[in-house]
């Protein structure tokens, strides 16, 4: 990633149209952070709820100066609008002409066709994951330039893996500001609940999903004492919640909104195993996992997960 480009879109950028090139997977918390940074400045960012607005409304919104001012307006993620809505959208920016700037995030399969294509937009791209290095850059433009203790806490990050997910970069630059003395009891401790194997959560959620009972309760037996319950019940929380409302959505034939929603949920429910639930289920497993967690709060025994896994498979959950 190009970090000069992307900070310098938000504030001094002569390129009329910004496209940040992401995943499938729209990094909410790097964007929030860039965007919010540029609070700080005279020039600021105005969101503009593509989502909710009319396309005509859009364009005269974006064509229209105040007393001669050049603004700065943010579209979010393109790619998280109904696909004709979002080429359309695409197609007016690749020849806007407006007297405005305009920045928005896009997936590389969207921008694809636009690619080779001669236009105004100026494209950056965004990756999931990022080196060391990106780490350090990041964090002097967010927080400070790095001192000797941040640049040591930097190399501890970076000596378990070689690149870290990039919203999970941001949380981790705030833990650096203020670990003070309790830095040791971080990396021993909360380390490796933060970056965590996203490749193993991943798969053993989508076996959840799609009901693969011996392989789930097989690949759940291997990693389960990696981390610790209140861990899985956060976890396994935000799955099933999102599984809820992403069917619920889909029922609705809501694309947008099941887009917005089925970030983090494995690409098989997405596509498909969300038809072999119900969104009643969901909840009333989501419900299950709220009380186990109470009552470990209060001594309850931790050999409750695998029994909701249990009657989970079994369709036994009330």
């Amino acid at each position: 990633m190009d970090l000069q480009k992307a900070f310098k879109a938000c504030h001094s950028s002569t390129a009329p149209v910004t496209v940040f090139v992401v995943d499938q997977v729209y990094p909410l918390l790097f964007f929030s952070h860039l965007l919010r940074h540029q609070h700080n400045d005279a020039n600021q960012v105005i969101y503009l709820d593509v989502a909710q607005c009319k396309e005509q409304e859009v364009k005269a919104q974006l064509e229209t100066s105040f007393l001669g001012m050049q603004r700065t307006y943010w579209l979010g993620a393109l790619h998280q609008l109904n696909k004709k809505k979002a080429q359309d959208l695409l197609v007016y920016l690749h020849g806007y002409h407006g007297p405005n700037r305009v920045l928005a995030a896009v997936s590389d399969e969207l921008i694809k066709p636009y690619q080779k294509k001669v236009g105004v937009i100026e494209m950056i791209a965004v990756p999931t994951h990022i080196t060391r290095g990106i780490f350090v850059q990041l964090f002097s433009y967010f927080v400070r330039e790095p001192n000797s203790m941040d640049k040591r806490y930097i190399e501890q990050l970076y000596m378990r893996t070689d690149k870290i997910n990039l919203d999970v970069a941001c949380v981790l630059m705030h833990y650096l500001q203020v670990m003070g003395s309790k830095a040791q009891g971080f990396f021993a401790h909360w380390l490796d609940q933060l970056v965590v194997p996203e490749t193993s959560l991943f798969k053993l959620s989508q076996y959840f999903f799609a009901q693969q009972k011996t392989t789930f309760l097989k690949k759940w037996h291997d990693i389960k004492d990696e981390y610790p319950e209140q861990f899985w019940i956060s976890f396994w929380s935000e799955q099933l919640w999102r599984a809820s409302f992403y069917y619920q959505a889909m029922q609705k034939r809501d694309i947008a909104q099941a887009k917005k929603i089925g970030y983090r949920l494995p690409f098989s429910f997405l596509q498909k195993d969300y038809k072999l639930h119900n969104s009643d289920n969901l909840k009333k497993a989501h419900q299950w996992l709220y009380e186990l967690d109470v009552s470990l709060k209060n001594g309850g025994d931790p050999i409750g997960l695998d029994i909701f896994f249990l009657r989970f498979f079994a369709q036994a959950i009330d």
